[in-house]
């Protein structure tokens, strides 16, 4: 398939695969920190009054539970390589080694991912202003040109 679309002349990104994160009886990470906020339990008792922290540390959670198909991504990179297409890797947007976190809730409070490796919407417009600032678009433009 991507030695007919190339041939046609079109641009191609293929994108690698994002992390999955863990989900226990059907609930996500900030699932089940709500729930034992809700009971009286857990840790998110100190963020009460501090959102960036709650982000920040909701946010770390989802880093410590991910789970990388580095093998896959490194294959699907290889061929695309190898067949002249560009490949871009959406982890490096959806998580940040620096400061070891994951887009799990947005900056503004919002659940980012509805389940193991799915965006709600408005994680999937977070991950889209990310892209932009990491200069997505003039990958595109590149493809285009």
């Amino acid at each position: 398939m991507l030695k007919k679309a190339t041939a046609d002349g079109k641009g191609l990104i293929v994108f690698g695969n994002t992390a999955e994160f863990e989900r226990k009886n059907s609930k996500t990470i900030l699932d089940r920190e709500i729930e034992k906020f809700e009971h009286g339990q857990g840790s998110l008792r100190s963020f009460v009054d501090k959102p960036k922290l709650f982000v920040k540390y909701v946010n770390g959670e989802y880093y410590n539970r991910k789970s990388v198909p580095v093998e896959l991504n490194a294959k699907v990179k290889q061929i695309a390589l190898a067949e002249g297409v560009t490949y871009f890797d959406k982890l490096k947007i959806l998580c940040d080694e620096s400061n070891k976190t994951c887009l799990g809730i947005t900056d503004d409070g919002f659940k980012a991912i509805y389940d193991e490796d799915h965006f709600s919407l408005n994680g999937a417009k977070a991950l889209g202003r990310k892209m932009s600032e990491q200069d997505f678009a003039e990958l595109l433009i590149e493809i285009i040109e």
